[in-house]
């Protein structure tokens, strides 16, 4: 049995299997001969379902890459496999829904380079993806709006920078603000909406103020604050109630033996591996400013006043130039706020 006994896909799409048929039986081989238990039947779904779109998109745009584009699907589809990312599980549909969603809306860039473009998308949302508390749907829709407006590989990554970052990767923050500075009015406008001072203005206020959402309306409590973090037992990342020092993007946490970089702003936040040099480096605890303490069991910042959810008992507040967190002696959890 091989992929090419499928049925129900497009005349163009046939036609490009058919005409490198040596090509792909080959590369097929090579890869059962690595993974013996090799789905075919997972191969012949994902051609039918995710790479039909893209070459019927590619066969009416420019019909002569059409086989060029297919032997780049084909190529990227074989390393999927072999990382067991063509069945059902949230990550492999997450990947099949970029490449249906998302591949044939890029259509003019992915005639001209392919193998770089698919690449880039796959791993995109398999990074957002693999990222505790990301929401991979939003950069998939994103994605899939400003998509037509273009044209060049370089477009796209930094549009997916940023919508990465928008999708709760905190630490691209920085790296895809300054980026999108480059972006052209057009995508500008339709990345970062602004009623007054301009897509330009949006980008530097958002590198300014972590916790700004793009708009002055009043924000639900909910996203006021972010709890990160849980007991390690219970699918959490820490082993023990952790330990904060403030760094100047974020914060330095020690949890156990096991120390990490927490990065939070108003789209999510992230936990990173860190190290002892960092944790030890830093000041002892983030001094504390005027105008940000506890008060009557609620929380107070220059940002507004929340209530604390947690016991009150021992309560440690660390701050750094734009956040305050509370931790806790008998708590896994830490909460962040702007300050």
């Amino acid at each position: 049995m091989t992929a090419f006994e499928t049925t129900d896909i497009s005349p163009a799409l046939t036609a490009a299997l058919r005409a490198d048929r040596p090509l792909y039986n080959a590369q097929l081989a090579m890869l059962r001969s690595r993974q013996p238990e090799l789905d075919f039947q997972a191969i012949k779904a994902f051609l039918r379902t995710a790479v039909d779109p893209i070459a019927q998109v590619v066969q009416v745009a420019d019909s002569e890459r059409c086989r060029f584009v297919i032997q780049a699907c084909f190529q990227q589809m074989l390393v999927l496999s072999e990382h067991r990312l063509l069945g059902n599980d949230v990550r492999s549909m997450l990947i099949k829904a970029a490449w249906q969603q998302v591949m044939p809306k890029l259509v003019s860039t992915l005639t001209r380079d392919p193998a770089a473009l698919l690449a880039w998308v796959t791993n995109a949302v398999d990074r957002i993806a693999t990222t505790p508390n990301s929401r991979t749907e939003s950069w998939i829709s994103g994605m899939k709006s400003i998509a037509p407006m273009l044209d060049s590989t370089e477009q796209v990554r930094t549009v997916g920078q940023v919508l990465a970052w928008q999708s709760g990767l905190a630490h691209y923050r920085q790296g895809a603000l300054r980026s999108a500075r480059k972006l052209s009015d057009r995508i500008g406008s339709a990345m970062f909406p602004s009623k007054a001072d301009g897509w330009q203005a949006s980008v530097e206020r958002h590198l300014r103020e972590p916790w700004w959402r793009g708009t002055d309306e009043a924000r639900p409590k909910e996203s006021d604050g972010v709890r990160v973090g849980a007991f390690a037992g219970w699918d959490g990342a820490f082993t023990a109630p952790p330990k904060l020092r403030a760094a100047t993007e974020g914060f330095w946490v020690l949890s156990g033996e096991r120390y990490f970089h927490l990065i939070a702003d108003a789209f999510g936040s992230v936990l990173i591996a860190s190290n002892e040099a960092h944790f030890t480096a830093a000041i002892a605890s983030g001094a504390v400013p005027d105008g940000v303490g506890f008060s009557d069991g609620h929380l107070q910042t220059g940002q507004g006043r929340w209530p604390v959810s947690v016991p009150k008992q021992d309560l440690v507040l660390t701050c750094n130039s734009d956040t305050a967190c509370i931790s806790s002696p008998w708590s896994h959890h830490i909460w962040l706020y702007p300050r």
